[in-house]
């Protein structure tokens, strides 16, 4: 009966119809016969209807990426008084991607749904005012919340998906926390990686307001570390740099930091370069290099790769390119991975040294081989990029996909590549969209980058989609 009455035009069977498809519920799921009959409805401007067909465009679920069609549906269920709508209207006016970025028209949409008393615009609405300028006594700022649940004919919230139809929105930033709150810093870091990936860390219970993280969460953030996340490298970084849960260690916090900065951390940069302010940490740092001490000849190689010129100096540590290579190459030859790694990057780059891409690629197999999950990826990125053929692309495809589940960003954006191109995966730019979100979220520059190419390279001729120099 439902299928008759949509056949007829009854735009409600319509959307009806299509949520089922959408859901399961009564049909095999189906997302493309989902999208259909959503797109039925929506072209006679069913409010519920063009909120989920804004969902699939802005995802590519069933139906062509398309952001700015999304866009246009979204803003117009925004203008109709959809609380959920004007959240997202506000936080797509923040992305710079689809539109300019244009803060006091963001804050006049998240303050909107503030108003009408939708929790996660008010609690987002005190940085959006921060960031227009506007005086808003008495507001808090919290973590933005996903917004765009797949709605019923009526406007509620349909259950029973398992399936996430959810698009996620890039954040945009936090303030550095200040002071000396260690906790605060640590989850704010952890919430940067998002919830799914604080949960596989095992940290859910120390955001929820537990004040110390244990030796168990300890554990979980090594094994993070070791899959390449940014954030638990530098959480670790912080807990050895204060000696939380673990003795106090500035060499190996530097480490972490080093680790995590290369992995495409936000937090990082800054937080290593206040560590080595240290007045003990380059005299530890010349001390145990002159010993030969492998995690020493590593720091001390990868902060003049970083360009800290100018402290090292002033610390009376400047070395030369040389030197720094020197120090890199003795530390590998001690087994030290993330220093493999490190002059793996070298040689692919050309950066002191001649380019070499074959030689990289040794370097990161012995780290591989050691058990530098990070080289291994890295020579799963250099495999899903190079001519081979599709199926000889799977183990790499596997690697990468579980990489970035335990937290890799640096697989995340790879994947994300993969996706965007069909290298080794069927091409879906909503997926690959989905990827690139999701690290630019956590702080990836190249993630955002290749996001704002994927829009670039679809974006409609019409003013209203023309960014404004960044």
């Amino acid at each position: 009966m439902l299928t008759r009455k949509a056949s007829t035009g009854d735009m409600l069977a319509q959307h009806e119809l299509g949520i089922r498809y959408l859901l399961g519920r009564g049909f095999r799921a189906d997302t493309v016969k989902g999208a259909f009959w959503i797109g039925k409805a929506a072209e006679k401007n069913l409010m519920p209807a063009r909120f989920n067909l804004a969902i699939l465009l802005f995802n590519g679920w069933g139906i062509d990426w398309n952001p700015f069609e999304a866009f246009q549906h979204f803003q117009y269920c925004a203008e109709q008084g959809m609380v959920e709508a004007e959240y997202v209207m506000a936080q797509l006016l923040a992305e710079n991607l689809v539109v300019s970025r244009d803060w006091s028209k963001a804050f006049f949409w998240v303050k909107k749904a503030a108003d009408s008393g939708y929790e996660p615009a008010r609690e987002v609405l005190g940085e959006f005012a921060k960031r227009a300028s506007v005086a808003l006594p008495d507001s808090s700022l919290g973590q933005p919340h996903h917004a765009g649940a797949i709605r019923d004919s009526s406007g509620r919230r349909a259950t029973g998906s398992s399936l996430g139809w959810e698009p996620v929105f890039l954040e945009f930033g936090h303030d550095t926390v200040q002071g000396n709150d260690d906790i605060a810093l640590l989850k704010d870091v952890l919430q940067q990686a998002g919830p799914k990936l604080t949960k596989a860390f095992g940290m859910t219970q120390m955001l929820e307001g537990k004040r110390d993280i244990d030796s168990l969460e300890l554990q979980s953030l090594e094994r993070a570390s070791e899959s390449g996340s940014p954030e638990a490298l530098t959480v670790l970084g912080r807990c050895y740099e204060k000696g939380i849960v673990v003795k106090k260690n500035l060499l190996l916090a530097s480490e972490y930091y080093i680790r995590a900065v290369r992995l495409g951390s936000s937090r990082a940069p800054e937080l290593l370069w206040k560590l080595i302010q240290e007045k003990d940490y380059f005299p530890a740092l010349k001390s145990r290099a002159a010993k030969d001490d492998p995690d020493a000849q590593f720091a001390w190689g990868s902060l003049a790769a970083f360009g800290f010129d100018p402290l090292l100096m002033q610390a009376g540590a400047f070395i030369t390119p040389e030197q720094a290579v020197k120090l890199l190459t003795q530390s590998a030859h001690r087994g030290n991975r993330p220093a493999l790694v490190e002059l793996g990057l070298c040689h692919y780059s050309g950066r002191w040294v001649s380019q070499d891409v074959e030689k990289a690629f040794e370097y990161w197999a012995k780290a591989a081989a050691l058990g530098s999950r990070d080289a291994q990826v890295r020579l799963s990125i250099a495999q899903v990029r190079s001519p081979a053929s599709p199926g000889d692309r799977d183990p790499a495809i596997d690697e990468l996909r579980q990489a970035a589940e335990e937290g890799s960003m640096l697989a995340e954006v790879a994947l994300g590549y993969c996706y965007e191109t069909g290298s080794g995966v069927p091409q879906n730019k909503g997926e690959a969209s989905k990827l690139y979100r999701s690290s630019a979220q956590r702080g990836s520059e190249d993630a955002y980058l290749a996001l704002r190419r994927m829009y670039d390279e679809i974006r409609p001729s019409g003013e209203q989609f023309r960014l404004a120099e960044r």
